[in-house]
């Protein structure tokens, strides 16, 4: 039987919509006076600890802009009612179809008459989801979500259900109402099976960014449930998943969908399950490798203020791959590759010239996240390695010393810097400065 995920709704909350304003928890940190965070608490099994008193950079602690700016197409579909619908604990209303919770947690095949009883249910709220009233819309959604929400459930169920489901799901994706399409992705994405997840890797290349941003979501959630539920995928699968959310992630050019990509890779890159060890490192190595690529391509004479955003989101996901235990050595390679060249890029951004407070504080966070990547990463590769840091943010400062800098970059990614020499072993022409 598998672990439930009740009161969950991140696939149709606000935060995963819209609230691109918060980064992804980076470890367990406390603050301390000085602005940094402090690593508190036990180790898991595979994490570096540093002591008590070792102390990491915080680079979330400036609050994000709001990201939305340009992209009218997600007001119409918060406007739609796709958002504020959790998860709730009852599984039947008065006078309404209802699935009993002993079916949803049955480990085995449902039977005929289960199976029944799934499509009623299914074809008692189904036809709301298209329905004028932005109410009804809603509630159908929240009923059609309700059974994926409750406590265990299991394989055999979300087969049976997304049987049901895929097919009108495949047809809704289709609508012309941007709206309903989304809604329907999403709900794919809570099914966890195959052809369930198909529906949203068929739409990462829509020519519609709304769709791209819902179809990544959609596979985003997938990869949440494989983290804490029960998925009808296999981790070869779900790997595949994030293979196809990698092609995204390299030609992508709306932010938000970027930044989306980068989420739902993260879903993978953070999964602690022992059963699923290779897909987080498979999301690991290809977040690091990817995204390296493009800041390393990224022209800082011509800076991108949403692309440096999907720049820090990027490193502090990387970084809780990292903090959360053991990866492979080529996933950490990949982490420690992503951190070298966003240090290249400040540098290059400092280089020229005109920056602002705003810009340089947000390269501050940017270089402080990357070398508490390199820093966890490096003392993964060689336990015996030297635990220190390297005080890039404050030698950046928050008027963005040029010198400063460069001295304190030449240490990890110069001739005989950390990122240079082994384990990490990259040449000094990999990072352009």
């Amino acid at each position: 039987m598998g672990r439930g995920r009740a009161g969950r709704s991140e696939a149709g909350s606000e935060a995963d919509l819209a609230g691109l304003t918060r980064p992804p928890a980076a470890g367990r940190f406390r603050r301390v006076p000085d602005g940094r965070a402090e690593r508190s608490g036990r180790a898991p099994h595979g994490d570096v600890s540093f002591g008590r008193n070792q102390q990491v950079h915080d680079a979330s602690v400036t609050a994000r802009p709001a990201r939305v700016r340009g992209f009218r197409g997600l007001s119409v579909i918060l406007a739609l009612g796709v958002v504020c619908l959790s998860a709730l604990p009852a599984m039947a209303q008065a006078g309404r179809a209802s699935i009993p919770e002993g079916l949803i947690s049955k480990p085995s095949e449902l039977t005929p008459d289960e199976v029944r009883q799934v499509r009623t249910y299914v074809n008692e709220h189904l036809p709301r989801l298209t329905a004028e009233n932005i109410d009804h819309r809603r509630a159908a959604r929240r009923d059609l979500r309700r059974p994926l929400t409750a406590r265990g459930v299991t394989v055999s169920f979300r087969l049976a259900y997304s049987a049901q489901l895929v097919p009108e799901l495949r047809r809704l994706a289709d609508n012309q109402d941007r709206g309903v399409a989304t809604i329907a992705l999403l709900l794919a994405g809570e099914l966890a099976t195959s052809p369930a997840a198909q529906l949203a890797v068929d739409r990462l290349a829509s020519e519609d960014e709304v769709i791209r941003f819902a179809a990544a979501s959609s596979l985003g959630e997938t990869l949440r449930v494989a983290a804490d539920g029960a998925p009808a995928m296999n981790e070869q699968q779900l790997t595949n998943l994030i293979n196809r959310l990698g092609e995204r992630l390299q030609s992508e050019e709306n932010p938000l969908v970027l930044d989306r990509v980068i989420r739902s890779i993260g879903a993978g890159a953070t999964n602690q399950r022992r059963e699923f060890a290779n897909l987080r490192n498979a999301a690991t190595r290809l977040l690091g490798d990817r995204l390296a690529e493009r800041v390393q391509n990224a022209d800082a004479a011509r800076p991108d203020a949403e692309m440096e955003l999907s720049m820090l989101r990027g490193a502090e996901t990387v970084f809780s791959s990292v903090n959360r235990g053991t990866l492979s050595p080529e996933a950490l390679r990949a982490s420690g590759l992503l951190s070298g060249q966003l240090i290249a890029y400040a540098e290059r951004r400092l280089n020229a010239g005109g920056l602002n407070g705003d810009e340089v504080q947000r390269l501050q966070q940017i270089v402080g996240a990357s070398e508490n990547v390199i820093v966890f990463a490096w003392s993964l590769l060689d336990p015996r390695a030297p635990r220190r840091q390297f005080g890039l943010r404050d030698a950046m400062g928050p008027d963005g010393r040029r010198d400063r800098f460069r001295t304190a970059a030449d240490a990890v990614i110069g001739a005989q810097g950390v990122l240079t020499r082994p384990p990490f072993e990259f040449s000094t022409g990999q990072f352009p400065r």
